[in-house]
């Protein structure tokens, strides 16, 4: 497997399963994490920062990836945190139009 995949919330409850699944088979993954001092609970992967706060992090980090993996948090502005971030996907030119998305959007509802 050639292509990065990139993986949002790469430390959270999905996503850092997401990341180890995808390291084990040997996918390049680059591991997108708010802090990157969190990052040595990642190994064997590629570690960006990633703050949707910080607009030069959110581009930077789906420069040069073929698939996404966007994990979202439950947060109240969760869907403008996914539009954020798709939009970014489509700036940066990502390859594959078919994507991870877990969102929980009405987890309570």
């Amino acid at each position: 497997m050639n292509d990065t995949i990139l993986v949002t919330g790469a430390t959270g409850t999905v996503g850092s399963q997401v990341v180890k699944k995808l390291a084990e088979i040997g996918a390049n993954v680059r591991a997108a994490l708010r802090s990157t001092s969190k990052a040595e609970k990642l190994s064997g992967v590629e570690v960006v920062e990633f703050d949707l706060n910080k607009p030069e992090t959110v581009q930077s980090a789906f420069t040069g990836i073929d698939k996404l993996f966007l994990a979202t948090p439950l947060v109240a502005n969760m869907v403008e945190l996914d539009a954020t971030s798709l939009e970014a996907a489509k700036k940066a030119g990502v390859k594959q139009p078919d994507f991870g998305l877990i969102s929980w959007h009405c987890l309570f509802c």
